[in-house]
């Protein structure tokens, strides 16, 4: 009882600005941050209550989404990224993030983390926020309990790492088959390959990946997946299909659970716990249902400005946003959907009053006016024996005019904007602010003035672009608005400091030797930043960051590597990624190698079951893009149904259903014989059956 009530007047304090948060406070990383963009306000909606226990006033952009750590909250929008202090409920930094794309929010251990999957950047947030370049487009990325991000490249199909704290991806343990598509989950904390162009959920094994379990319904590359199971269940979603599939992952055979869902589009699906939760974009609605695919509840999402957001917090719920953020609709553990109206109207600071309460004394608070005397006694006339007569009545005065007849207070000059904030471009910056009091008179423009020059721009506008400023020097801005009256008060803006994202390096050359490559480059213009370091990034590999302008690789595989080179910088507390230089080199073949294993059952007219199957082929090591013959032996001679087959580019080439064998209880293998000498596989007795 103790902690809550603690709890309490912690809460009742942050609103009423009665007593002043305690120091090293923190909020336990559950609930949700909703940021109402009207009220520019972030508020925090407990899962447990759905209570509204908590907001932080922050300048922000219209559809800002909000992320949270243990400590900090980030207001996350398209020209800025502010930290607020959960302790202290204060604005502590604003960064511009890396791109304007709208990213995909994860609140987990090691982050809160944002994907912007299309320019291929994810930004660990902190103190300091971390901008980690991934080399190219990725899908949807998951994190399992250790910290550890796995993502999938668009273009390449590597699947790779991201420890919690590193800075680059450290390993790419597998590869989606060539021109296949797929999508990550994590079950049973254990990450996944749904390949959605074979339909089959495949584990990553240090290797490479498993063989994997049928899922058992139609796949594509336009199928969503939850990025997490629910009570053991995949849940897959066919958006075009207009269905959602519960599928078990650990029971070969078993019947995939099929719901039809009414037309629209959709976002999702999500899990928490044992519930799935999917968006209608079309009917804005929120539906859920259980693991057995029974309906749990729907509700309506409140129609307002902007996208419907749709996220799982660190608590493992998950909450669906209406587009400007005044309602938060939060998932129970039981599927069960509240709507949380977070927007309320500020609540006006109490003024003392001056004159007394209906039925009660004046406010103790209010002295009495100096002009007042108390009460006399009514004296009695003496009597006399001359009385004048009574002077005649005086005529009555005339009545006040009445308050509706004063004179109405004139018009004065605007006030002061709010929230005056400024971010920086490539030679411009961008400056927002609030409306400013009109004072009885309609505002007509707002002047906007730095150091250098000044624009004006109209009294509707809430934001001005400013351009032809000096990459690499710092500005501030300020605002002031008009009306008839004239110019009011100006309110300045955070300095900050326009910059160009540096351009390629130039003069980039790769040289290979051997298994090994050098690397050399020229600096390139920084367009106003400060050089940071470089990322050189290998295919295939990942990333690292150099200091100079040379770097070398050593023990590279055969066929061909593709390396790219950006300069980062920073400037006014930004990081900067510039544009790539790209440079392929091919590294020499070595040790090729032949795995085969023992296929599915097939049968021919010289082939009969059960003991006839096809022989599965796995080349690695070849020289990259070329022909192979691939010959089978067994029982003292070569026979049919040689295997020929490609390589691709890492030297790599796979080759099923093209060998058939039947003779049991015999030794099995293959070999290919290249210009190096011949290649012998790994031997397989064919066991009857």
């Amino acid at each position: 009882m103790t902690a809550v009530a603690v709890g309490t007047v912690l809460v009742a304090a942050a609103f009423s600005g009665a007593v002043p948060p305690v120091a090293g406070m923190q909020f336990h990383p559950t609930g949700h941050w909703v940021y109402d963009t009207a009220l520019q306000t972030a508020f925090h909606v407990d899962g447990a209550t759905t209570n509204v226990d908590a907001r932080v006033p922050v300048a922000g952009d219209a559809g800002s989404q909000v992320v949270q750590s243990d400590t900090d909250g980030y207001v996350v929008g398209g020209s800025r990224i502010v930290r607020f202090g959960k302790s202290n409920l204060k604005v502590q930094s604003t960064v511009v993030p890396p791109s304007d794309e709208v990213p995909l929010t994860i609140e987990s251990v090691g982050g809160p983390y944002l994907v912007y999957r299309q320019a291929g950047k994810i930004v660990r947030l902190g103190t300091s926020p971390v901008v980690i370049p991934t080399g190219d487009r990725i899908g949807d990325p998951v994190v399992t309990a250790d910290g550890t991000m796995w993502l999938l490249h668009s273009e390449t199909g590597l699947v790779c790492t991201l420890p919690k704290a590193a800075v680059s991806t450290n390993s790419c343990p597998a590869r989606v088959p060539a021109g296949h598509s797929g999508a990550l989950t994590v079950i049973a904390d254990k990450p996944r390959v749904l390949d959605t162009t074979a339909g089959v959920l495949r584990p990553i094994n240090p290797d490479g990946l498993g063989a994997g379990l049928p899922v058992g319904v139609p796949t594509s590359a336009t199928t969503q997946v939850a990025p997490a199971d629910a009570g053991g269940k995949v849940a897959l979603l066919d958006a075009a299909k207009h269905a959602l599939y519960l599928v078990d992952p650990k029971t070969s055979g078993s019947r995939p659970i099929t719901v039809d869902l009414p037309p629209g589009q959709y976002d999702g699906p999500l899990s928490g716990g044992s519930v799935i939760a999917v968006v209608n974009k079309t009917t804005s609605t929120v539906t859920t249902y259980d693991i057995k695919g029974q309906r749990t509840d729907s509700k309506q999402i409140p129609v307002t400005t902007g996208a419907p957001k749709m996220t799982r917090g660190a608590d493992g719920q998950v909450y669906v946003q209406d587009g400007g953020g005044s309602h938060l609709l939060v998932v129970g553990k039981d599927g069960k959907v509240a709507d949380v109206p977070v927007a309320t109207e500020p609540v006006p600071t109490a003024v003392p009053s001056t004159s007394p309460s209906p039925g009660g004394p004046a406010s103790p608070s209010a002295p009495p006016s100096p002009s007042a005397q108390p009460p006399q006694p009514t004296p009695h006339p003496e009597p006399t024996t001359n009385p004048e007569p009574p002077a005649p009545p005086k005529p009555p005065a005339p009545p006040e005019a009445p308050a509706s007849r004063k004179p109405p207070v004139p018009p004065s000059a605007p006030g002061a904007p709010g929230a005056v904030a400024a971010s920086a471009g490539s030679g411009s910056a961008t400056v927002t602010w609030n409306a400013a009091a009109a004072n009885r008179a309609t505002i007509g423009g707002y002047l906007v003035s730095w150091s250098g020059g000044s624009t004006t721009v109209a009294g509707g506008a809430r934001r001005a672009t400013v351009s032809g400023l000096t990459n690499g020097q710092s500005y501030t801005f300020s605002v002031a608005a008009r009306n008839s009256v004239g110019l009011g008060p100006a309110a300045g803006s955070n300095a900050v400091t326009p910059a160009a994202a540096a351009s390629a390096p130039g003069g980039f050359t790769a040289t290979a030797s051997g298994n090994d490559a050098s690397l050399s480059w020229s600096q390139p213009n920084l367009g106003g930043g400060t050089l940071q370091h470089y990322t050189v990034t290998a295919s295939g590999i990942g990333s690292r960051s150099v200091a100079g302008t040379s770097t070398s690789y050593s023990g590279l595989r055969g066929g061909q590597v593709t390396f790219t080179v950006r300069a980062v910088t920073t400037v006014g507390g930004r990081t900067m990624t510039g544009a790539a230089a790209s440079r392929t080199v091919t590294i020499a073949v070595k040790n090729p190698k032949i795995f085969i294993s023992r296929g599915s059952d097939t049968h021919s007219s010289d082939c009969k079951s059960p003991n006839c199957s096809w022989i599965n082929m796995r080349l690695t090591g070849f020289a990259p893009n070329t022909r192979v013959e691939l010959e089978p032996y067994a029982n003292g001679h070569v026979f049919s149904e040689p295997c020929v087959t490609t390589t691709d580019s890492s030297g790599a080439a796979t080759c099923d259903n093209d060998t058939r064998y039947d003779v049991p209880d015999t030794t099995v293998y293959v070999y290919a014989d290249t210009a190096d000498g011949r290649v012998q596989s790994n031997t397989l007795y064919w066991e009857r059956r």
